[in-house]
């Protein structure tokens, strides 16, 4: 039997190519599962945020005020968007709808609301 022939040895560019490969893989990985849960980050950005407060205004003043102030803004925040989508202008009075003003007919509501 001859000897076994040793393995000639590795350049510095297949060093390197043996040394990011793996790093190459895991970033695929991770992009391939983020890509997954690219759908679920709104909904985390806006559900943290709002639990966030939730917890800052029971500290100051207490849960149910805390509760009720959030799903307020919340509400407020629906409306306006609604109006907006559909072209419309509300008229927000101390948090309740008043009334739906179509935005062609906005110069004649400015004049009738002075």
């Amino acid at each position: 039997m001859a000897p076994p022939v040793p393995p000639e040895p590795l350049t510095f560019w297949q060093k390197i190519k043996k040394a990011l490969t793996p790093i190459g893989v895991a970033i695929l990985v991770a992009f391939k599962f983020l890509a997954k849960l690219k759908f679920l980050l709104p909904v985390v950005k806006t559900g943290g945020t709002m639990i966030i407060a939730v917890g800052v205004y029971a500290l100051l003043w207490g849960w149910q005020f805390a509760l009720g102030f959030v799903r307020l803004i919340t509400s407020a925040q629906r409306w306006i968007m609604a109006t907006l989508h559909f072209g419309l202008i509300a008229v927000l009075v101390l948090g309740r709808q008043t009334a739906l003003i179509p935005r062609e007919s906005l110069p004649e509501a400015h004049l009738t609301i002075q």
